[in-house]
């Protein structure tokens, strides 16, 4: 059996993409948000498909950790496509029934709607894969340390943000690991009505939730027994390297050219 991909997780595979400072993605995981939803043309969004295609290659995406983004929202997506486009008064592109249709101009509107928020997942599936927790949790520290000098917490916050990190896997692994625990007894997720689904996926989150609540006891007596204290932490300045530069300008050119096409 295949272990399981946990969505989101860092990937050990050493590429190009791992090697760029965690600032440097970040800031244009930024830029691409921006971009995203500014560009109206579809030739600007399908410039950003395809420097999201080529990040995809350079970092050796697993294709299974695509497919747990596109599977979930596989129906949510169906039904915003047929929402946008169902037209009542018989003016629709494609006839249904009677006077309800399809219109065209509903479906590309509400496609390309989809085709930026898939985009963005997937852009922070290629930052996620390639970024350690605590290289994400230094980054948004050095980005936040000017806030030091009005008292704000950033030791505290970078911490916070390095462990919440760090559980989103191993939530992902207790989850899959009951749900195969489960499995194993004989129950049947897919069989049954909505009521006895629902009791079923109790059966599975309730396990969850308690052993992540009892893992962050124990972390919260470690680091207290550790006498953890975040005052006095300080990010030095580090330089970049050439690599973050071209990712920078790469990122900036493409933003550029999608948002004037």
């Amino acid at each position: 059996m295949r272990p399981a991909v946990i969505l989101g997780a860092y990937s050990s595979k050493q590429t190009w993409l791992h090697s760029v400072d965690a600032r440097v993605k970040l800031f244009a995981l930024g830029i691409l948000l921006v971009a995203t939803f500014t560009v109206h043309s579809i030739q600007g969004l399908g410039l950003i498909v395809g420097l999201l295609v080529v990040a995809l290659v350079v970092a050796r995406t697993n294709p299974r950790a695509l497919k747990q983004i596109v599977k979930p929202l596989a129906g949510i997506t169906i039904a915003s496509l047929i929402v946008n486009g169902l037209v009542l008064d018989g003016t629709g592109t494609l006839a249904l029934i009677g006077p309800v249709g399809l219109a065209s101009s509903g479906l590309v509107r509400s496609a390309q709607a989809l085709v930026r928020v898939y985009v963005l997942l997937g852009f922070f599936l290629v930052v996620s894969s390639t970024t350690t927790a605590p290289q994400l949790a230094e980054a948004c520290g050095r980005y936040l340390q000017p806030l030091v000098r009005f008292g704000v917490p950033v030791g505290d916050i970078s911490m916070v943000l390095s462990l919440a990190l760090r559980f989103v896997p191993l939530c992902g692994e207790a989850f899959d690991r009951i749900v195969m625990a489960q499995k194993v007894r004989g129950v049947r997720f897919d069989v049954g009505s909505i009521r006895q689904r629902l009791k079923k996926w109790l059966s599975v989150l309730v396990p969850v939730v308690t052993g992540l609540f009892s893992q962050a006891d124990e972390l919260a007596i470690s680091m207290q027994d550790r006498c953890y204290s975040s005052e006095g932490r300080r990010y030095h300045p580090k330089p970049l390297d050439r690599r973050d530069g071209v990712l920078f300008v790469m990122v900036a050119l493409v933003s550029i050219l999608a948002c004037m096409m």
